[in-house]
């Protein structure tokens, strides 16, 4: 049995997924729709500054609107939420792929790691980007901050047309 809140998560192995997952969305029956993701890491951290991780991660550009804290539980249904996300017929991702058991087994995986992220993480907040975003956010959006013991993760997704 581990010990609480003991780092035991894998950046490298969820951000591969979270690409697999991008690449099978974005290509094939995909209509006016793509989905984007990124991780980003800062090891050996001395200041839980949530500005400052954020400034560290994502470049001098980026600033906070909003944080706030949240539990694990919400942190997965809103990306279970925005990666199951169907679209429309005017705008959807890859249809065969969601609609495979492929889809599921993948989805799960990743929230599978993401349990893994909040279970070492002591502190969850729902971050708000100010005046600047990695991606163009249209049809969802989400971006979480994990602070470690002696690093920091950023995870943002969204999706447009």
């Amino acid at each position: 049995m581990k010990p609480e809140n003991q780092d035991m998560f894998d950046f490298d192995q969820l951000r591969k997924n979270m690409y697999l997952f991008a690449n099978n969305v974005n290509t094939g029956d995909v209509g006016n729709y793509l989905a984007s993701f990124a991780l980003y890491q800062v090891n050996d951290i001395i200041d839980t500054d949530f500005d400052a991780i954020i400034k560290e991660c994502l470049g001098k550009q980026a600033g906070l609107a909003a944080t706030r804290s949240i539990t694990s539980r919400e942190i997965l249904d809103d990306v279970r939420q925005a990666l199951e996300y169907k679209g429309d017929d005017g705008s959807h991702p890859n249809r065969n792929y969601l609609s495979g058991d492929q889809s599921a087994v993948d989805i799960d995986e990743i929230l599978d790691q993401l349990d893994s992220l909040c279970t070492s993480a002591e502190v969850l907040a729902e971050i708000r980007l100010k005046d600047w975003h990695p991606f163009y956010p249209v049809f969802w959006d989400f971006a979480f901050l994990f602070v470690l013991k002696e690093r920091a993760i950023v995870f943002i997704g969204s999706s447009s047309d």
